[in-house]
Parts: C-alpha cells; structure tokens; sequence
C-alpha cells in the first residue's frame, strides 16, 4: 500500500479513509444553500436601488458598510458575486476591444535640440493622504524641463496635455507660428488617454508636431542605457 500511494502521489490517510467511508457518506461542502442568502439579496437589491450600474464590487463595499454600521457581520466579495449572479444583477462584460494598430516605433534618443519631445504623466502620494498628478514636456536631446502641469487629483485629463503643447511650442520657438517649414519634430508619448485622444493629436499636428508613440518601457531604457554609454564613451 505504502508504494502504491507512493506511485500515485496520494496519502495513505486519504486512501484509508475512502476504503472505511460507510455507504450513505455524503460530502458536506457540495449542494449545501448558504443561509441568510434571501436577506443578502434584498440588501443588495436595496443598496443598488438607485445606482444599477454598480458591480458586485461596489456592491459589496456598500453592504459591508451597512452592515459595519448596525454591527452584524461583513460578507465576502466572492459570496455577493455569487448571489448577484445567480439573481442575474452582475453587469454584462465588457467586449474585447481590437488590438490597436498604431505602431510603437518612436526613437527617444537624438543628437541635437528640439528633434523629439518626450512626454509622459507621475502621481505623487503626499503625507496628507492627496494625490498630485503631474505631468511634463522634455527635450529628448538635453533632457530639459521645457513645461509642465501639476493638479490635486488623480488621472490625466486632455486639457492639461493640450495647454501644455501650445506653451512648449511658444518657449523655444516665441509664437506657434514660428516653427520652421519643414521642420519634423516629433511628440513622443505613450497609450494615455490623454495624449491618443482625437483633438490631443489634432492641436499637436496644427502646432507642427508629429505625434508618435513610443515603444515598450523596457525598450525605452534599453535605449536610454545605451545612449549613456555612448555619451560617456565620446567624453572619455
């Protein structure tokens, strides 16, 4: 028995405990109803009376907090999604989207000034419990602050990005009509709302940019990595 179980990678104490089981042996955790499930359903229903776009999620954060409340018990987020499922109270899922086709083949490093801006957005947790959200225009060649915009909040809004265009554009350049003919320079940022957002991309090419997005995190430092070597190659 000792290497039957062995070979089988099963305990001795289960198999033994199977054999000895008698014939009206019934598993306790299967086809058993939970109780209280009809008083956590009207609870649900009442919570989302006025808010049915709510998931099981939110639901169960304003059950818990009633329920905290008049000091009864809290109940497990698994527990309402069952329940909420079987009522038919869950929210269809969201359909898959198609995989974008915009290519991510923006270069970052340049050899001279205002070839490519760089882009991007940083929250900041302060002590006091707020949430800064931040976010900057740089040249990719010396790496220089040209503008950028700060708020209390989180997420990043269209408006800030596009202000923060007209005002890179006026600094080096003195007016927005002042970009030279020809001149290709290019906005280089990720798949942010804000900056793939149709009028973003529609300011930034009136204002002469090119925007483009750039490729994959790691490839981005892969290529910062590399253009250090090569600075600190050329200066030693």
């Amino acid at each position: 028995m000792k290497t039957l179980c062995r070979v089988l990678g099963v305990a001795r104490s289960h198999v033994y405990d199977r054999h000895h089981r008698s014939e009206d042996w019934r598993d306790a955790h299967r086809g058993r109803t939970p109780v209280g499930d009809a008083q956590l359903l009207a609870e649900i229903r009442q919570q989302l009376a006025d808010l049915p776009s709510y998931g099981y999620g939110r639901a169960c954060a304003l059950v818990n907090r009633q329920r905290s409340a008049q000091g009864s018990p809290r109940v497990n987020p698994k527990r309402i999604c069952r329940v909420m499922a079987q009522a038919r109270l869950l929210l269809p899922r969201t359909p898959r989207r198609r995989p974008s086709s915009r290519k991510h083949e923006g270069t970052v490093t340049v050899g001279r000034s205002n070839v490519h801006w760089c882009s991007d957005e940083l929250e900041i947790w302060c002590d006091s419990g707020q949430t800064v959200t931040a976010t900057f225009a740089k040249d990719c060649c010396e790496r220089e602050m040209i503008t950028w915009r700060a708020w209390e909040g989180k997420r990043l809004p269209g408006e800030p990005v596009r202000e923060m265009l007209i005002e890179a554009v006026e600094k080096p350049f003195g007016s927005l009509q002042a970009l030279p003919a020809g001149h290709r320079l290019e906005f280089l940022s990720d798949n942010g709302s804000a900056y793939i957002a149709a009028d973003t991309r529609a300011l930034a090419r009136s204002l002469g940019l090119t925007p483009i997005n750039t490729r994959c995190a790691a490839n981005r430092a892969t290529a910062w990595l590399r253009a250090s070597s090569a600075r600190s190659s050329a200066i030693m």
